[in-house]
């Protein structure tokens, strides 16, 4: 990593040597009739303080890096961009269209202040929609224990914890689907024996009822070269997962009710992708929105509903059901340990 070092003292020094140059006999005279300062004690004149270092630096792993000489003062700023390419190459009618998505686009800002405290900022601008994956502080007693507040990945799911730009493959496996993606809340984690044994203790606000997850499940028929998705509803204590939802079209991006007794969703059973409640009790969907274009991305806020919509295009009933299925997920270091700013 390049590095360059910034300080005061070449000025200083350079100050000093010109006021040291002998400028006439008058002024050396004049000097030597003077008491010598450096004669007179040393309490008239105390030690100069150490001037601040700051070092400046960028690596591919890093970023661009500002920290002080000793570390305890840091500010990292790094980014994660990923592109996806989706070519139907057996598609000769040329039903679906074939495209380039924006799947992550993440400045990351994170440091640490008085040594004792990390924080990270990480809002994403990919797809759609624009949103804040991680916005935590974190003040560190010990490495044996930490407390971490605000949104943050809970401890759950360990290929879930590793880094996007570490993962194996394009896509993670089905079970990191079923672990929590984001949360808000408070969590205790250290390290104990070196490193030997990591540990997490959190309080999260969870799904609603805190006793069920939903999800979806895509299943293609490659003879048919189609799929579709469909909603399910699993219990976090264990036990067998329950489909919630049915139909030739899509059902995606299942979000739970502010009063936690159903669902919102999108679906393109109308024809176009609009979104859908549906009712726990029991009972079919019923729709939420007709609007002539598509919904693209939905979210669900505390008494509301807000809804994304992309420009109005002419699409077939087959490149709808292909549409671009979008997740949330980030990650920083390639690790399924906590991320913390590296130290140098």
């Amino acid at each position: 990593m390049r590095t360059a070092i910034v300080t005061w003292t070449g000025a200083w020094a350079l100050a000093l040597a010109v006021w040291a140059l002998p400028v006439g006999a008058e002024q050396t005279a004049a000097a030597s009739k003077e008491p010598s300062k450096a004669t007179k004690p040393a309490a008239d004149h105390p030690p100069d303080k150490p001037k601040p270092v700051v070092i400046v630096g960028a690596s591919p792993e890093d970023g661009f890096v500002i920290r002080s000489e000793n570390g305890s003062f840091k500010l990292q700023l790094k980014a994660l961009l990923q592109f996806d390419g989706r070519f139907f190459l057996s598609d000769s009618a040329e039903a679906l269209t074939d495209n380039f998505v924006l799947r992550r686009a993440r400045p990351i800002l994170q440091g640490t202040v008085a040594r004792y405290f990390d924080f990270n900022l990480t809002p994403d601008f990919g797809g759609i929609t624009t949103t804040i994956q991680d916005a935590w502080v974190d003040a560190k007693a010990s490495a044996a224990a930490s407390l971490r507040l605000g949104k943050q990945k809970p401890p759950i799911g360990v290929e879930h914890l590793q880094g996007d730009a570490y993962v194996a493959f394009i896509e993670r496996a089905l079970p990191s689907g079923l672990v929590p993606n984001r949360d808000v809340g408070a969590q205790l984690h250290g390290d104990l024996k070196k490193g030997v044994l990591s540990y997490s203790a959190a309080v999260f606000d969870g799904t609603p009822d805190g006793a069920s997850v939903v999800f979806t499940v895509r299943v293609t028929d490659l003879e048919a070269n189609k799929g579709r998705s469909d909603v399910w509803l699993a219990p976090t204590g264990g036990g067998g997962a329950r489909r919630l939802t049915s139909h030739e079209a899509s059902d995606t991006q299942a979000r739970w009710a502010p009063d936690g007794k159903g669902l919102y969703f999108l679906t393109s059973r109308t024809g176009t992708s609009q979104v859908f409640r549906l009712s726990l009790e029991g009972g079919e969907p019923q729709a939420v929105t007709g609007l002539p274009l598509d919904v693209d991305a939905l979210e669900v806020a505390p008494g509301q509903v807000t809804r994304e919509c992309g420009p109005v295009r002419r699409r077939s009933a087959a490149d709808r059901r292909a549409s671009a299925r979008r997740s949330l997920r980030t990650g920083e270091e390639g690790s399924h340990r906590h991320l913390e700013p590296p130290r140098n």
